[in-house]
């Protein structure tokens, strides 16, 4: 529930700007073949459809295919719901994961994922990183 609060507040001040025939949208990506990532990603996503909001899920099984979805990605938001451990995700570090977000087009990038904390120091550019209880991290590019 947490990430569609962040979700909305996001775009919320958005709605009134917006272009009706392209409104701001939100890649959802998961780790895969992991059936409790893909439920949770389903569930966010069935909970944007309610609020008629753009989203797309993509299941990812390596740091190629992370890097392929965040570079290509043309969506506002990209929400990541991985398994991380204090090295990374997907068996690639955290300081790969910082060069694709920053090399990316999404405005911004919200972390469901475990040691997400880590992410925060390997950022070259400035960023506002919001560390939650749960080392869950949401980061909004700042404008220079």
């Amino acid at each position: 529930m947490l990430c569609l609060v962040l979700i909305i507040s996001i775009l919320a001040p958005l709605t009134s700007y917006a272009n009706p025939n392209t409104p701001p949208s939100i890649t959802i990506l998961y780790e895969e073949p992991n059936e409790s990532l893909r439920t949770i990603s389903n569930n966010i996503h069935a909970k944007l459809s309610e609020y008629n909001i753009a989203s797309e899920i993509i299941g990812i099984k390596s740091m190629g295919e992370l890097q392929r979805a965040i570079i290509l990605s043309d969506s506002y938001i990209i929400l990541y719901v991985f398994h991380g451990s204090e090295e990374g995700i997907l068996g690639g570090s955290w300081r790969e994961v910082a060069a694709y977000i920053e090399g990316s087009n999404p405005k911004h990038h919200i972390l469901v994922t475990c040691h997400s904390d880590s992410l925060a120091s390997n950022f070259a550019l400035v960023w506002t990183c919001f560390v939650q209880p749960n080392q869950h991290v949401l980061m909004r590019h700042q404008e220079l």
